[in-house]
């Protein structure tokens, strides 16, 4: 799946790379070309404990825009629950019309 990557105050390793393509790969098959995938990854440096990395993914649809934010303490763990979220928009919306669809049919 193509994308665009942007981090702020990061730098991302070849595991971090791998996962989010492997991620991305995952909800391709919910989508229908042509579609626009947008994926920032920050880490927040205003927070006095810990890591706070945020990641947020936007997907263009034909015409239907799809957005997914989560924070966590580790990348891995954000591009996961990210993605997780954006999986069940895309199953809800794909559901949704094959429904509408079987109801025009008959």
């Amino acid at each position: 799946m193509k994308y665009s990557l942007s981090t702020e105050h990061l730098t991302l390793g070849e595991t971090d790379l791998d996962l989010i393509e492997k991620k991305m790969d995952r909800l391709e098959k919910f989508l229908t070309p042509p579609f626009q995938a947008k994926i920032t990854l920050r880490h927040d440096t205003h927070h006095k404990r810990g890591d706070v990395i945020t990641c947020r993914i936007n997907i263009e649809n034909n015409g239907k825009v799809f957005f997914a934010k989560r924070v966590s303490d580790n990348t891995q763990n954000a591009i996961d629950e990210t993605t997780s979220v954006l999986k069940k928009k895309l199953s809800r919306h794909r559901d949704k019309l094959k429904k509408k669809r079987w109801w025009r049919s008959r």
